[in-house]
C-alpha cells in the first residue's frame, strides 16, 4: 500500500529533476512511495529525466505530460 505520494511540477527542469528524484530513492521504501512528475510542456530533456526513473522503477514512479 502506498501510503506517501509525492507530486514535482517540472518545466524545464532538466538540471534540477535528477538530483530531485534521487533525493526521494531509498528501497527501503519505494513499495510505499508514489512520485509523480507532472511535465508543462518542458523544451529540454526533463522527460527523459523523467522516463529514466519510470523505467528503473516502474512501480513508483510516474511521468504525466
Amino acid at each position: 500500500m502506498k501510503v506517501l505520494s509525492f507530486v514535482i511540477p517540472a518545466y524545464n527542469s532538466e538540471h534540477f529533476l535528477d538530483k530531485c528524484i534521487s533525493s526521494m530513492i531509498c528501497d527501503e521504501v519505494m513499495d510505499r512511495l508514489d512520485i509523480i512528475v507532472v511535465n508543462d510542456g518542458s523544451t529540454d530533456g526533463t522527460v527523459s529525466v523523467a522516463q529514466k526513473y519510470c523505467r528503473q522503477y516502474p512501480a513508483c514512479v510516474r511521468l504525466i505530460s
